[in-house]
């Protein structure tokens, strides 16, 4: 993972995403959840400025490494995973009921705010305070 970050910041060593992807790949598949992350990150088409190699955004790519990330303890993933079930960037998503979809939403904000993330408790309140919803 950490070779990985460098390689896409060009910390110490020559920039390359491509490399950085695959690095991050392998480190996600060994059970890396800051890796899956990372490859949340660079799928989610509502996160521009992590690109994966071609620049190509995949939201059922992103909710996929979100999952991922947040079942081996990464609860900012829990905060995105939720964005992208509130505001689908996924196809499979768009299917689902709007209904069903806020509830998940409601469900990752609840388990990463209870995890300290603060970004939860400000998705919560908005979900509370602007769009009226009870939880």
């Amino acid at each position: 993972f950490n070779y990985a970050h460098a390689l896409r910041r060009g910390d110490g060593v020559p920039r390359d995403e491509k490399r950085a992807y695959d690095y991050y790949q392998q480190a996600s598949d060994l059970g890396d959840a800051r890796a899956a992350f990372q490859l949340g990150l660079a799928a989610d088409p509502l996160h521009g400025d992590v690109r994966r190699p071609g620049g190509v955004k995949d939201g059922d790519a992103a909710v996929a490494h979100y999952r991922q990330a947040m079942d081996a303890g990464h609860f900012k993933a829990a905060v995105n995973l939720g964005i992208l079930h509130w505001e689908p960037q996924s196809l499979a998503l768009l299917k689902m009921p709007e209904e069903d979809r806020r509830a998940i939403a409601i469900e990752c904000w609840e388990l990463a705010a209870d995890a300290g993330v603060p970004e939860a408790r400000d998705c919560l309140k908005q979900a509370r305070d602007v769009w009226d919803v009870k939880y």
